[in-house]
């Protein structure tokens, strides 16, 4: 698939709205094309802060250093501006967590995984149950989860900067009483839609016969992105296969040319198109 631009660059910065009316200003560190990004997210707002206030934010005040979609930056996410160089010595590439006690119920330990500028594994080590809560959680989320689970946190008091956590240079400690964020909802598997064409009609097409045509537990329309030769419809779903499955009997019908399905379930990724 052809790499194009989105609508935001590395070192943009840019609010997202929560469902109680504040937003959580964030910054783009890294950006994995097309839509994979890397955000820095600091604590929510009483009202959409500008770029000028944000000045004097600090990257180890931010909350959250997460793997999202950034399908709605810009458009639901109000987008701040500030483009520029990111500075890896401040902004730093954070290590992930994974609690592995589904897999092996009586283990007394966490996977720490260090990534590259890609968000791409290099190496991964083990570290004491005891810090689990301490890391960002390593999976990728969709940019709805991710507001409905960031608004969780924050109404828990859950999250604690990344300056308290042991990746950080120097960590401070961890403010009293501050308790690990429970997990999200697991990693979920993804369909990307692409409809070739430089009108926007089939694309809003394909994008309101999935909002209308897919059980919530089966996927969830993430958003669309636009560019001028082809639109990207993301849905998520806890089952990339089965979900594959009924975008394809959703979508097949609508006869589009060149319209085709970028599958990724768990570790697995492939493309199906519906007219071969």
């Amino acid at each position: 698939m052809r790499t194009r631009a989105a609508a935001y660059r590395v070192g943009d910065w840019f609010a997202i709205p929560l469902a109680d009316g504040t937003f959580a200003p964030g910054r783009v560190v890294f950006h994995t094309p097309p839509q994979g990004v890397l955000g820095y997210v600091f604590a929510p707002r009483p009202t959409l802060p500008t770029r000028a206030e944000l000045a004097d934010l600090e990257p180890g005040d931010a909350l959250l250093a997460q793997e999202f979609s950034g399908l709605h930056i810009g458009d639901p996410w109000p987008l701040l501006g500030g483009a520029g160089d990111v500075d890896r010595s401040r902004w730093k590439t954070p290590e992930f967590e994974t609690d592995l006690r589904d897999v092996y119920p009586e283990g007394r330990e966490v996977r720490v995984d260090l990534v590259d500028d890609q968000l791409r594994r290099v190496h991964f080590f083990h570290a004491p149950l005891s810090e689990l809560g301490r890391r960002q959680y390593g999976g990728a989320m969709g940019a709805e989860l991710l507001e409905r689970w960031l608004l969780q946190q924050v109404r828990a008091n859950a999250l604690v900067p990344l300056r308290t956590q042991p990746w950080w240079d120097n960590p401070t400690p961890v403010p009293p009483g501050a308790a690990p964020p429970p997990a999200p909802e697991p990693p979920s598997d993804r369909v990307v839609v692409v409809v070739p064409g430089r009108g926007r009609s089939v694309g809003d097409i394909v994008e309101m016969t999935l909002m209308l045509g897919l059980a919530p537990d089966v996927g969830e329309v993430d958003g669309a992105m636009r560019s001028r030769d082809e639109t990207e419809i993301s849905v998520y779903g806890p089952d990339g296969r089965r979900l594959a499955d009924r975008v394809l009997e959703l979508v097949g019908p609508l006869r589009a040319p060149g319209l085709h399905l970028l599958v990724r379930a768990g570790d697995q990724e492939w493309t199906l198109r519906p007219n071969e």
